[in-house]
């Protein structure tokens, strides 16, 4: 765990140590360790890490928000504890009224590393930002539940190549959906 927190402030960008994050620091590792071996003081450091992303950047699943979101629903299956469903609410209220109305269906745009971009995958995207609310869906209000259940399929269906074989999501969705590359912000899918 030291290794880890020594590792992570020698060699996070800028701004990025304040964040709780599943990929890299403490958060993470403290709550794997507290599946192994929970303490209190464990639990105290993860929540610590979660809260602080409050009043930071979203960035996505790995690196802010809703990775605290999901560190809270294993925390609170874990220990119980009230707080965890407190921060989650906050939280996720927050993610969704950061959602945003785009041609290719309401995405999040992510500020990573100085660049706003637009993801659809399950690290740096839409589908990452999607799961912290499935994961916590009882703790959603009828109202918030009810615009997830809206937006998911329509950005889903915005973005989707259907095959004889399938359905894909990649690349040429953007343009498929008169998306222009030349613009600032760009829809990727993360492989």
């Amino acid at each position: 765990m030291e290794q880890t927190i020594i590792d992570f402030k020698a060699s996070s960008p800028t701004d990025y140590e304040k964040h709780g994050s599943l990929l890299r620091g403490d958060m993470g590792a403290a709550l794997l360790a507290m599946r192994l071996a929970p303490t209190s003081s464990l639990a105290d450091l993860v929540y610590r890490r979660a809260e602080a992303n409050n009043g930071l950047p979203i960035r996505e699943l790995m690196w802010g928000m809703p990775g605290s979101m999901v560190a809270a629903v294993h925390m609170a299956e874990m220990t119980q504890e009230a707080r965890w469903r407190g921060l989650f609410e906050v939280q996720a209220a927050r993610l969704l009224a950061e959602l945003e109305d785009a041609p290719q269906g309401p995405l999040w745009t992510q500020d990573l590393y100085g660049a706003k971009d637009r993801f659809l995958g399950p690290v740096h995207g839409f589908a990452g930002n999607v799961i912290p609310l499935l994961l916590g869906w009882d703790w959603l209000t009828p109202a918030q539940q009810a615009h997830v259940a809206e937006f998911v399929p329509k950005t889903l269906e915005a973005n989707a190549w259907q095959y004889e074989v399938g359905t894909t999501w990649g690349r040429g969705a953007s343009a498929r959906s008169g998306f222009s590359y030349a613009s600032t912000v760009t829809v990727r899918r993360e492989w």
